[in-house]
C-alpha cells in the first residue's frame, strides 16, 4: 500500500490480523496490532479479538490476557473477546483465570456462549476439577443446551479423577439430551471404567460402540485390555489384542504392555514372550519388567536373563538394579 501511496487504514490492520490469525501467524499478527498505535490507528474491537484469537491458538496464554487487557481498557470488549481469552488460559492450563474471566462477563454485560463455557469446561476438565466442570455444564443448559464438546469433556475431567459411576451416568443419558456420541465419548467412559476396575462395563461399552456405528480407536481398545488385565481377564485382553489388527489398528505400547501383564498376572509367560517378540513398538521398561516376571513365574530363568541383556542394551546399567533383583531372587 505505501508503495501505492496508499495509508493504510484500521479496517486493512483488522483484515491483516486477521488473515494472520487464520493461518497460525500469531507473531505476524501480534506485530501488525502493536505496529497500529505507531501508524497512529487505535485497534478497534476486530483486531483485539483476532489477535487474541491468534494468541490463543498459538498457545500464548499470557500474550491473550494482555492483549484482553488492552481491549477492556479501550474498546468495549463482547462475547468473543471473553471466549478467545478462556480458550487460550484453557491451553495454558489456567482454569483459575479461565473462572476469573468467565465470572467477569456480567460486568461488561457480556452473555456467555456455547463456545465460552465448552472453553471453561475444558479449563477445569484438564486440572481435573470435575466438580467445577459439572457446575458449569448445570449453569450452560440454564441458557442452551450444551453440545458434544461441553459433555466430552466432562466426560474426560471424569475419566481423569476416576469417576467411572458419573462418566456411566453422564454417557447413558445422552439420548435424552438428544447428544450422538463419538468415539471421543465411549473411550473416556471406557478409560474410567479402566480406572476404576470395572472390565466388565469397559467391554460393555467397547461392544456396543458398533451398535451405534461408532469404530473404536486405538485408545478404546488400550483401555479396555487394561481393564481386562486389572480385572485377571487375560484371555478376553489377548482376544482384543488380536482383534485390534483385524480392525485396522495397530497395538500401541500401552495395549502391548497391558496385555503382557495380563498375561504375565496369569503365568502364561508363552503368550507374553509371543507379545513382545512380534511387537512393532520400542519397548520401555514396564515392557521388560512384566516381561521378566513373567519369566520369572514361568521359571524361564534363561529368557529373563535375555532379556535383562537386550535392556541393558537400551538403557543405562544403573537403571537395572530392581530387574537384577527380581531375577537373582527368582
Amino acid at each position: 500500500m505505501p508503495l501505492a501511496t496508499l495509508i493504510p487504514n484500521v479496517i486493512s490492520y483488522s483484515a491483516s490480523i486477521s488473515a494472520c490469525e487464520k493461518g497460525a501467524m500469531w507473531q505476524a499478527a501480534l506485530a501488525l496490532f502493536h505496529q497500529m498505535p505507531k501508524a497512529k490507528i487505535r485497534p478497534n474491537l476486530h483486531a483485539h479479538n483476532a489477535t487474541i484469537s491468534s494468541c490463543e491458538k498459538g498457545a500464548q496464554w499470557h500474550l491473550a490476557l494482555k492483549i484482553f487487557g488492552l481491549a477492556i481498557a479501550t474498546v468495549t470488549p463482547d462475547v468473543v473477546t471473553f471466549s478467545a481469552t478462556i480458550s487460550a488460559c484453557e491451553k495454558g492450563h489456567q482454569w483459575k483465570v479461565s473462572l476469573q474471566l468467565l465470572a467477569t462477563l456480567s460486568e461488561f454485560k457480556v452473555v456467555a456462549n456455547a463456545y465460552t463455557y465448552s472453553a471453561a469446561i475444558s479449563s477445569c476438565e484438564k486440572a481435573s476439577q470435575w466438580q467445577r466442570a459439572g457446575h458449569l455444564l448445570l449453569a450452560m443448559a440454564l441458557h442452551e443446551a450444551p453440545d458434544l464438546h461441553c459433555h466430552n469433556a466432562m466426560l474426560s475431567s471424569y475419566e481423569k479423577t476416576s469417576q467411572w459411576l458419573r462418566a456411566l451416568e453422564t454417557l447413558l443419558a445422552f439420548p435424552s439430551a438428544r447428544i450422538a456420541a463419538d468415539v471421543y465419548s465411549y473411550s473416556a467412559v471406557i478409560s474410567a471404567c479402566e480406572k476404576g476396575a470395572q472390565w466388565d462395563f469397559a467391554l460393555h461399552f467397547l461392544h456396543s460402540m458398533s451398535l451405534v456405528t461408532v469404530i473404536p480407536n486405538v485408545i478404546s481398545y488400550s483401555a479396555s485390555i487394561s481393564a481386562c488385565e486389572k480385572g485377571a481377564m487375560w484371555q478376553a485382553a489377548l482376544a482384543l489384542f488380536h482383534q485390534m489388527p483385524k480392525t485396522k489398528i495397530h497395538p500401541n505400547l500401552h495395549a502391548h504392555n497391558a496385555t503382557i501383564s495380563s498375561c504375565e498376572k496369569a503365568t502364561q509367560w508363552q503368550q507374553a514372550l509371543a507379545i513382545f517378540h512380534s511387537a512393532k513398538v520400542s519397548p520401555d521398561v514396564v515392557t521388560f519388567s512384566a516381561m521378566m516376571s513373567a519369566c520369572e513365574k514361568g521359571t524361564q530363568w534363561q529368557s529373563a536373563l535375555s532379556l535383562l541383556q537386550e535392556w541393558r542394551r537400551k538403557t543405562k546399567p544403573g537403571l537395572t538394579a530392581i530387574s537384577c533383583k527380581d531375577i537373582l531372587t527368582s
